[in-house]
């Protein structure tokens, strides 16, 4: 994508990079991020190569007994090259699968909003904080997602769930709401679980006739 708008196809560009957050729907939110900086050069020099590489030979292992192989890799990339927010994002997985939710906290925080890849790392950041049982702090990383894009369903979702589940059922009622205001007209029928949070949170408040 980066080569196709340096050469001034930048409807090529987006296509490419289009595909790619259909292919990992977790990117969906940092496109049109992705897309403006199509342009810019994904490499400079030989060092930033080698970070590259040894994040391909990591997204490359997906055994169990590679983890720690992976995230060696991971860190050889990130000391070649702080700023390769692909890595960091990997490495976070590869802890959070292997018990480290905190370290992949602040691997991920280090991700700041200027970013491309700022929003999905927010995102993941948000669902691991409510995890450790921070959930106001989880809905103050999801503020500027929410704030930067707030007809996103996705960000809004994952704030009413970490509000349901600590139990702020008032509010997390009315994030479920705005969720499915985003729709507009017509709510798509994969969406049912936005209503069946609703629901709950409605149960709990005593509102069982909504």
């Amino acid at each position: 994508a980066s080569w196709q708008a340096r050469q001034g196809h930048k409807a090529a560009a987006d296509r490419i990079l289009a595909r790619m957050t259909a292919a990992h729907p977790d990117l969906a939110l940092a496109l049109p991020a992705l897309q403006k900086q199509a342009a810019r050069p994904i490499l400079h020099d030989a060092r930033e190569g080698i970070a590259e590489i040894y994040l391909s030979l990591a997204g490359s292992l997906n055994q169990p007994d590679q983890m720690l192989l992976q995230q060696s890799l991971l860190r050889f990339a990130l000391e070649l090259r702080p700023d390769l927010d692909a890595a960091r994002l990997l490495l976070a997985e590869v802890q959070a699968t292997t018990g480290k939710p905190a370290q992949a906290v602040a691997v991920l925080h280090a991700i700041t909003p200027e970013r491309a890849l700022y929003f999905p790392a927010a995102m993941r950041e948000a669902g691991l904080l409510a995890g450790l049982d921070h959930p106001d702090q989880a809905v103050a990383v999801l503020k500027p997602v929410i704030a930067a894009g707030p007809h996103e369903v996705a960000p809004l979702k994952l704030k009413a769930d970490i509000l349901r589940g600590a139990g702020q059922y008032a509010a997390a009622k009315t994030a479920y709401t705005r969720a499915l205001a985003s729709f507009g007209v017509e709510t798509p029928p994969e969406s049912w679980d936005l209503y069946y949070g609703r629901a709950i949170c409605e149960d709990k408040l005593g509102n069982w006739p909504a």
